[in-house]
Parts: C-alpha cells; sequence; structure tokens
C-alpha cells in the first residue's frame, strides 16, 4: 500500500528573528522554535520579553548595539527522517 501526498497549503508562522554581532538566529524556548499565529501576538511577546532593551541606552549602544527583535513570516516544514539520514 503505498502512501498518497496530500496537497495542503503551507503552514505560514510567525517566528522571531535576533541579531547578532555575529549573524542571525530565531529565537527558542523550551528546544523549540518560538512560532506565534498572528504577527500581533509575536509583536507583543517581543514587547513584553525585550521591551526593556528600548530605554537601555547602555544596551543600546557599543559593545552591545543591541536591537529589539522583529517577526519574520516562516513556512513550517515537517519531514519524516528515516533509519540513517540526518
Amino acid at each position: 500500500m503505498s502512501a498518497k501526498r496530500i496537497k495542503r497549503k503551507p503552514s505560514i508562522r510567525w517566528a522571531i528573528r535576533w541579531r547578532f554581532d555575529w549573524g542571525e538566529s530565531f529565537l527558542w524556548e523550551n528546544l523549540q522554535p518560538l512560532l506565534f499565529t498572528t504577527r500581533l501576538a509575536a509583536r507583543r511577546y517581543i514587547h513584553e520579553r525585550y521591551g526593556y532593551i528600548l530605554t537601555r541606552k547602555d544596551l543600546r549602544s557599543p559593545p552591545f548595539n543591541w536591537r529589539l527583535p522583529w517577526p519574520v513570516r516562516v513556512e513550517v516544514v515537517l519531514k519524516e527522517v528515516k533509519k540513517g539520514e540526518r
């Protein structure tokens, strides 16, 4: 019995991107990426968790140069990993 491929709409979510001096990364929590169903929910999370950066001139200037993370649209893809694959 062969499995049929089911065409579905891509699963679009909002993630939070953080910029470092050495690159960029998505935010993770409890070993899972932070994903939100709406941009507004992601922005609220950023404001609640990282809003203090806006009022801290010491963190926004060198040597830290911190900026607020920002929400980005992402496509969530689940793919089965067969034995022996990475």
